[in-house]
């Protein structure tokens, strides 16, 4: 990972970089990761924001960490509509 890009991010930065077991971290990021895509999905939704603030790219950050850790990062959800 990008240490340059990782500067934007000190939470992502402050979890890659603790003491905790490999495990503990990957759920630290799924948590972020699910997070991420409650509030991108939000963003889009709305159709107010454009996509940078929708956190696509902290997105992205997070799913090229946690695939660097060997965790898919795909859900059941993606590339699906949306369902009422």
């Amino acid at each position: 990972m990008d240490q340059d890009l990782l500067k934007n991010y000190p939470d992502i930065t402050e979890i890659l970089n603790s003491d905790d077991h490999k495990g503990v971290k990957i759920n630290k990021l799924q948590k972020m990761l699910l997070d991420e895509r409650a509030i991108q999905r939000a963003a889009t939704e709305s159709n107010m924001v454009a996509d940078e603030e929708a956190g696509s790219s902290r997105l992205q950050v997070l799913e090229q960490i946690l695939d660097e850790y060997g965790v898919d990062t795909t859900m059941v959800e993606d590339g699906k509509a949306a369902t009422l």
